[in-house]
């Protein structure tokens, strides 16, 4: 099972990585904001750009509560 974990958090990291590349190119590139908000989804606030994905979000959060049920049992 620690193998699993670690495994997980290293994909999870590179995830991650992978949402901060694509921040760095939605200010460089403005076509990535013509992408459906399903799929990318960037906010500036005060020069700052956040950009994330929302079907990212749901995906990790479904594989967080499936590894928590299965450690509980």
């Amino acid at each position: 099972m620690k193998d699993v974990l670690i495994s997980f958090g290293t994909i999870l990291i590179l995830l991650g990585a992978i949402l901060v590349i694509i921040g760095i190119f939605g200010r460089v590139i403005s076509r990535l904001e013509s992408l459906p908000p399903i799929i990318y989804f960037q906010k500036t606030i005060d020069g700052v750009s956040i950009g994330t994905s929302p079907i990212l979000i749901l995906a990790l959060i479904i594989v967080y509560l499936i590894l928590w049920f299965v450690k509980k049992i």
